[in-house]
């Protein structure tokens, strides 16, 4: 390790040691004595300061790696591991985590073949330096950042999924300001609020939820302001960006992999495609689910209750609970109670204001419950301390209609359920002897394989039929963020 020192006058140059540097784009500056940039450029430095991957691949399973610092000390950390037929699939050699974490994350614009500027060799780092004088270059507004004169970005940095948007009168078209706005979703229990801003606009962070995950946002009208209009701001992604460098496939080597893909699926599934004939089920209707929350209601109307009696609104039909009273005032404002109390109102497990009612009627309603012992409403926090009425509708949940100005649904973008990579197992002596054949191409695919306090993890899989060279990728982060980065070849005999 060396010593850095202040620079001297009487030096025409200073020397920085590469050691003192993470890998990585490094950005310098050289400031005057009033911290007036006078020049700044990109460089590299690449260190061996990265995971190193031991991999062993035993004799029967090819499955033991370790993982250790510069030290040789063991770490801790997880990876991917890719195992293709070099037959059927191509590895990707112009990309990999080093490249793309350590360079590509910090240079703009498309990189041609980004790994081969990692090459061990004087013309990939001499290609290296040249990308970082061209592409590297980037203009900052280094004297405004020393005058303590930053830019602030436009809009707010996003930390997770937010639902945002505006609210504003309905009667005025002005922005209502301080208006209070949830967003909530019963199939994974996330409630969240907040209050419009003097612009009329809001922003609610919710929480992860798995895609297709439905959000019921509504306005709460204000005593000053009843009649209120929600607007949910679109969601925007950033557009899809192909490489500029992707070349044609050869046909040749696709005719060969789609027929091996096709000859796989036919052993798997088979070939033939039956339609049924259209069938009227004559079963009884399965009993209404009912929310984990509770096992029985303090007070129900079913089903044959609710078809005996006069109304046919499902807002007056609470009316003929006990305890419960549904208020229709001068203005056309309605109101919940229970026991005098202002309940948490829940149709179809998701809480909703009191006017999502009015698209309902006696012939929509399967079951209406009354939830008020302490048992019963304990699970549901604060907001339903006074009381819960959970409406089942026999459709099980229906969207908003277009006239509920103030209350709207948003499907946000979820994360994806991990599906787990089919792997063949060949436990007995009859799946080894199996006469259907093995033309797997991508032989297996674990995404996240974690190692022990020793560094050390392992993983097994089986080989196709037929002989052919491997290849294995292996990718991942350590726990100190170390990179782990390897790729091998193994050869499978015939």
């Amino acid at each position: 390790m060396h010593a850095v020192r202040a620079w001297s006058r009487q030096d025409d140059y200073v020397i920085l040691p590469k050691n003192i540097f993470p890998s990585g784009v490094l950005h310098l500056v050289l400031f005057d004595s009033k911290l007036r940039p006078l020049s700044e450029r990109l460089t590299f430095i690449r260190n061996d300061d990265q995971a190193k991957v031991d991999y062993r691949p035993d004799q029967d399973s090819y499955s033991r790696v370790t993982l250790t610092g510069g030290d040789n000390r063991p770490l801790q950390g997880s990876f991917s591991v890719a195992v293709t037929d070099d037959r059927e699939v191509h590895a990707d050699t112009g990309n990999h985590i080093l490249a793309s974490l350590l360079l590509a994350s910090d240079l703009k614009g498309n990189i041609e073949n980004p790994a081969s500027y990692f090459r061990d060799d004087t013309d990939s780092a001499w290609a290296l330096e040249l990308l970082m004088l061209t592409q590297g270059w980037r203009r900052y507004d280094i004297a405004a950042i020393t005058r303590n004169d930053p830019l602030y970005p436009a809009e707010a940095l996003e930390i997770g999924p937010e639902i945002s948007g505006a609210v504003k009168s309905l009667l005025t078209g002005k922005p209502a300001e301080g208006i209070e706005v949830s967003a909530a979703s019963m199939k994974d229990g996330c409630f969240v609020q907040t209050r419009t801003d003097a612009n009329g606009t809001f922003r609610l962070a919710v929480c992860e939820s798995p895609d297709s995950t439905a959000f019921i946002v509504q306005a709460t009208p204000a005593k000053r302001l009843k009649q209120l209009e929600l607007f949910i701001d679109a969601e925007s992604f950033p557009g899809i960006t192909l490489p500029a460098t992707a070349k044609a496939v050869d046909k040749k080597t696709m005719v060969q992999y789609t027929d091996k893909a096709e000859q796989q699926y036919t052993h798997e599934h088979g070939i033939r495609t039956v339609s049924l004939s259209e069938v009227v089920i004559t079963a009884d209707r399965k009993p209404i689910p009912k929310l984990p929350h509770y096992e029985w209601a303090d007070n129900s109307l079913t089903e044959d209750q609710l078809e005996k009696m006069p109304d046919t609104e499902a807002f007056n039909l609470l009316n003929h609970l006990s305890g419960v009273s549904a208020v229709t005032y001068p203005l056309g404002e309605k109101g919940i109670y229970l026991r005098g109390k202002k309940p948490l109102l829940i149709v179809d497990e998701i809480p909703v204001h009191v006017r999502y009612l009015d698209q309902f009627r006696k012939s929509d309603i399967a079951q209406i419950d009354v939830l008020k012992s302490i048992g019963n409403i304990a699970t549901y926090g604060l907001q339903g301390s006074n009381g819960v009425i959970v409406v089942y509708t026999k459709k099980g949940g229906r969207k908003p209609s277009e006239n509920l100005f103030d209350i709207k649904v948003v499907n946000p973008l979820g994360y994806q359920k991990p599906v787990e990579f089919y792997a063949p197992k060949y436990d007995t002596p009859q799946d080894r002897e199996s006469a259907l054949p093995d033309l797997r191409t991508t032989i297996h695919w674990q995404p996240d394989v974690k190692t022990d306090e020793t560094g050390t993890a392992s993983f097994d899989f089986y080989t196709a039929d037929s002989g052919s060279i491997y290849t294995v990728i292996i990718e991942g982060l350590t726990t100190d963020g170390k990179i782990i980065y390897r790729k091998e070849n193994i050869v499978v005999g015939e």
